[in-house]
């Protein structure tokens, strides 16, 4: 069973220039878990890099994942009428 876990080092990582989400448990050998390269963040405005950054972590928590489930199923975040 794959649990995830609820803790994550979110840093800016200057060796790869990037900032990297990762589990703090991780085999260090191992590529972090997300890593968004400066070139990534500089092309966005920081409202753009923000919403980016957030969605990703929202998408690693298994309970903000189960909260916000229908904004990234529907258009705009409300939920899709129930069918009858």
């Amino acid at each position: 069973m794959n649990i995830k876990p609820n803790r994550y080092i979110v840093e800016f990582d200057s060796e790869r220039d990037a900032y990297i989400i990762d589990e703090p448990d991780r085999d260090p050998d191992l590529l972090p878990m997300i890593v968004i390269r400066r070139e990534t963040l500089e092309a966005m405005s920081c409202k753009e890099a923000a919403q980016f950054i957030g969605v990703r972590l929202i998408t690693l928590s298994p309970e903000l994942k189960e909260i916000f489930k229908d904004y990234f199923w529907t258009d705009g975040g409300h939920t899709p009428p129930k069918l009858v």
